[in-house]
């Protein structure tokens, strides 16, 4: 019967946490065939015999890697396994498959109480960044009459381990529109380079994503991704005011109340070619007016009664 464990337990007895040496170098998450990288560490046994140890982790290897299509499983190197035994938490082994270039590892222990009594494997997947298990742990055992051929004892996990392992490394992708060019792009607290950025091949799940750029208040934000979706996360930057704004002044501030498009904030009625205007029509009616008064014609009719003149 299968128990239940959790990463966390992997690494309950250690007491410290483990530092990663200089000379790891960063490796590609991806294989030249283009299959996701997926580690498997035999993390210290107990009671069992280096070489029976290293058989049925190369067991593990083998039948994972003929059970999990698209993925390139392989055994973790020896310089970052043996970091790998310090870790005390989930953040430290997650840091370990990140800096491996792998998506997710599969944690081995094995584990034997009597000489020749049956060998206990426990296996959990933890997800590369924040270490935090991909899938509820398992345990198996090994009889000791098996252990030239573990591949019977292994076998029948590989379909419960295979498919969380295919939901951590399903080809999803996450394109990233950023108003801004150069902001230094941050997901699931590991680093994946500055905008503009390419579709990012991302494990289906939510992802928590930071955007820095000097100048522009920090971007924070999450999405839900679903296996096989081609998922767009938008991103607009504010300017936090550090940095003195490209747009002219002028062309930026809104007009205010009574002010002119041209810059001017003199009232309307006050402008020169208003009071130009004005003081033509005031002198064209003038100038009508005269010329209408002085001209000839009929005298008006008199009225009233008529005097004679005097003689």
């Amino acid at each position: 019967m299968w128990v239940l464990w959790t990463v966390a337990s992997f690494f309950a007895s250690s007491p410290t946490v483990a530092q990663m040496p200089d000379e790891m170098a960063h490796d590609a998450t991806a294989s030249p065939d283009g299959s996701v990288r997926v580690a498997v560490v035999l993390l210290p046994v107990r009671g069992v015999q280096p070489p029976v140890a290293s058989r049925i982790r190369d067991a593990v290897v083998t039948m994972l890697g003929q059970c999990t299509p698209g993925a390139a499983i392989e055994a973790l190197d020896d310089v970052r396994t043996q970091a790998m035994g310090s870790c005390s938490d989930e953040a430290c082994v997650g840091a370990l498959f990140t800096d491996a270039g792998v998506v997710a590892g599969v944690l081995m222990r094995l584990e034997r109480q009597t000489p020749r009594g049956p060998i206990a494997m426990r296996f959990a997947i933890a997800q590369a960044g924040s270490g935090a298990a991909g899938s509820e742990a398992i345990e198996a055992t090994i009889d000791a009459g098996h252990e030239g051929e573990p591949e019977h004892a292994v076998g029948p996990l590989c379909h419960a381990l295979a498919a969380h392992l295919r939901a951590l490394t399903a080809r999803s992708t996450l394109l990233l529109a950023v108003n801004a060019d150069g902001a230094a792009v941050r997901m699931d607290e590991v680093s994946v380079g500055e905008t503009p950025l390419a579709p990012i091949d991302v494990r289906p799940g939510r992802h928590v994503v930071l955007i820095e750029r000097s100048g522009f208040r920090a971007w924070r934000g999450d999405i839900e991704v679903r296996e096989g979706e081609h998922a767009r996360l938008n991103a607009d930057l504010i300017r936090d005011g550090s940095v003195p704004d490209l747009v002219d002044e002028q062309e930026a501030r809104p007009l205010a109340a009574g002010a002119q498009a041209d810059g001017s904030d003199d009232p309307w009625y006050t402008r020169w070619y208003v009071l130009a205007g004005a003081g033509a029509v005031l002198v064209t009616t003038l100038v009508i007016v005269i010329v209408v008064a002085s001209s000839g014609g009929d005298e008006a009719p008199t009225m009233g009664i008529p005097v004679p003149p005097i003689q």
